[in-house]
C-alpha cells in the first residue's frame, strides 16, 4: 500500500459572489494504485474537486488521528526522524523517516513527536519539523 499527496481544485465563491479557483493539498492513505488514490479524493468531495497533481509521498505514517471537531483548530506537521547506522563498511549513515501529525502550533508539535518516539524507537531522534499545505487526511 501506498500513499499519495494530491493537489485538488475547485471553484468556489467569494464574498462579491465572484467564482474564485482555489487548489488545496490532500495526504491519501493506504492507496493501492495511483488509481485508487485518485478515486478516494473524488470520493471525499463527491466528484466536485478536480485532481490537478498527484506524488507517491515519502511519509510513512500518520502518527494522530484527532476527531474532525478536534481538527477545526489544528494543521497538518511533517516531521523527520531519523537514525544513525553503521553500515557493513564502518561507514555512519542516517536513515531518515518523515511521518505527519495533526497539532495546534508547533510547539505541541514538538510533544506529540517526543511521545512518539519515547514509545519504543530507541536511537531516533528529530531532524525537522515543519507546517504543511495539507488540508485534510482521507
Amino acid at each position: 500500500m501506498a500513499h499519495f499527496e494530491v493537489k485538488s481544485r475547485r471553484i468556489v465563491m467569494d464574498n462579491k459572489g465572484n467564482d474564485k479557483s482555489i487548489t488545496e493539498a490532500f495526504f491519501i492513505e493506504n492507496c493501492t494504485s495511483w488509481a485508487d488514490a485518485e478515486d478516494k479524493m473524488l470520493m471525499y468531495f463527491n466528484s466536485e474537486n478536480e485532481v490537478v497533481g498527484m506524488a507517491i509521498s515519502k511519509v510513512l505514517e500518520v502518527v494522530n488521528t484527532p476527531t474532525q471537531e478536534e481538527k477545526m483548530d489544528m494543521f497538518v506537521y511533517r516531521a523527520v526522524i531519523a537514525s544513525v547506522y553503521t553500515d557493513d563498511d564502518g561507514n555512519e549513515k542516517e536513515m531518515k523517516y518523515p511521518v505527519l501529525l495533526w497539532a495546534k502550533s508547533i510547539d505541541e508539535a514538538m510533544e506529540i513527536v517526543k511521545g512518539y518516539i519515547a514509545q519504543g524507537l530507541d536511537g531516533m531522534s528529530l531532524v525537522s519539523i515543519t507546517k504543511t499545505k495539507i488540508v485534510e487526511v482521507i
